[in-house]
């Protein structure tokens, strides 16, 4: 059975869901998984995202660790072409492919201690030196793609992007522009909540000088006593202990290639 990460409601001015045969006002798309994953593809998502009336706004939820690549892509051109309809709300996390998803948008929405996490594209390949080759190619033109879509929102340079990505950087709410988005954040977080248990620190008084007075020195700290030397035998026994699943670790790198 396929797993759903992403669902469309219609929605009734109230927010309701729509009754039916009540025309609905506005739609949300949430997307609160892995992009591409358990059997759903972006071609379902797109397939769905079209039905939506062309004159509805749209307000499009994430909370989503990435994804896959090209569907991520497939999904953000085709959302793009609906830009000016788009608010996208930052939940708790667009990170990686979410990242570009939520780059199709008008407008991002994202609390002060909500986050988006832009990085390389990354993968595994197995093959001789010419495939593994190919394989680098192929995923500097997917590094590629989503600097330029990064650049076109932000207005940066792609080379100042490429930094960014290359770093792996967080952005949260407060930080949203120093990514360059042009719009600003909402529904920002307090900057200091205070946790209700624990009182002001002006409310804090000083402790009476009586008490101060009469509270006596604290005894001095004793030293540890010094341990004896770990004998350098047992550090040689832990080394020969540990020889063994390296020794087969290395063999099996070397054999590996030959099958």
């Amino acid at each position: 059975m396929k797993k759903k990460w992403y669902e469309i409601k219609a929605l009734a001015p109230d927010g309701a869901p729509v009754a039916a045969g009540q025309a609905a006002s506005k739609y949300e798309i949430s997307i609160h998984g892995d992009i591409g994953f358990w059997g759903v593809t972006a071609s379902e998502f797109i397939a769905e995202f079209n039905a939506i009336p062309a004159d509805a706004q749209i307000l499009l939820s994430v909370h989503s660790d990435g994804g896959e690549v090209l569907e991520s892509l497939a999904i953000y051109h085709v959302m793009a072409r609906a830009r000016d309809r788009i608010t996208a709300r930052v939940e708790g996390l667009a990170a990686s492919a979410a990242s570009a998803v939520i780059m199709a948008a008008g407008r991002i929405e994202m609390p002060a201690n909500a986050y988006i996490m832009i990085h390389s594209p990354f993968s595994v390949a197995v093959g001789d030196f010419s495939e593994l080759r190919a394989a680098s190619d192929v995923m500097k033109k997917l590094n590629d793609s989503y600097a330029a879509i990064y650049a076109e929102r932000s207005g940066k340079d792609v080379a100042e992007v490429e930094a960014i990505m290359a770093a792996e950087t967080w952005f949260n709410g407060d930080k949203l522009s120093s990514l360059g988005l042009p719009t600003p954040c909402s529904m920002r977080c307090p900057p200091r909540p205070i946790c209700p248990i624990m009182p002001e620190p002006s409310s804090l008084r000083p402790s009476p000088k009586a008490l101060v007075a009469v509270a006596p020195a604290p005894a001095p700290t004793p030293k540890p006593k010094a341990s004896a030397p770990t004998p350098p035998y047992r550090h040689s026994i832990r080394w020969r202990q540990m020889r063994w699943p390296l020794h087969v670790s290395t063999l099996a790198l070397l054999l590996w290639p030959l099958r």
